[in-house]
């Protein structure tokens, strides 16, 4: 018996068992209608968080950024 197809039918395996649940997740009908929408940008040490600006819609000129250094 190869014992290298062991981890291989594993993880096929979990992903198919898998895949369900992450549809769910990322359905949009899972997003609550009162979420606040904003963008998150993770580097090594350091996230920086876009929020919407008056207009409450990312990706305008009155967009504003904050960074979190994590040094």
């Amino acid at each position: 018996m190869n014992l290298d197809a062991i981890p291989a039918v594993t993880m096929v395996a979990l992903g198919l068992i898998s895949n369900h649940y992450w549809v769910l997740m990322k359905d949009k009908k899972s997003i609550p209608p009162n979420a606040y929408h904003l963008g998150v940008h993770a580097k090594q040490f350091e996230w920086q968080v876009t929020y919407p600006g008056a207009d409450d819609k990312l990706g305008t000129a009155d967009d504003f950024t904050v960074r979190n250094h994590c040094t």
